[in-house]
C-alpha cells in the first residue's frame, strides 16, 4: 500500500487499485512503451502489458523499500520529462 500511495503522490501518475504484489500504472499523456523506456533507461525493468499499451498502463511488482523508493523517484522523472 505504501508503493501504491507514494505513485500516486507523483503528478500524472495514476495506479489501479491492487491487493496483489504489482500494481498497474500508468503517467498521463504517455504510451507504455514510453513508459517502460524512461523507466529502463533508469535502469528499472517493468513488464509491458500488449493488451493495455496503448492506454498507457505498464505493471510494476512491489519490491523492498530501496527499490520501491528508486522507482518512485524515476517515475516522478519520466513524469515530468
Amino acid at each position: 500500500e505504501r508503493l501504491g500511495v507514494a505513485l500516486a503522490a507523483v503528478p500524472r501518475v495514476e495506479v489501479a487499485p491492487s491487493s496483489a504484489n504489482f500494481l498497474l500504472l500508468r503517467v498521463g499523456g504517455r504510451t507504455g512503451r514510453e513508459l517502460a523506456a524512461g523507466l529502463a533507461a533508469s535502469g528499472l525493468a517493468v513488464r509491458r502489458l500488449a493488451e493495455l499499451d496503448a492506454a498507457g498502463w505498464i505493471r510494476v511488482t512491489v519490491g523492498g523499500p530501496v527499490e520501491n523508493d528508486r522507482l518512485v523517484r524515476a517515475i516522478g522523472e519520466v513524469a515530468h520529462g
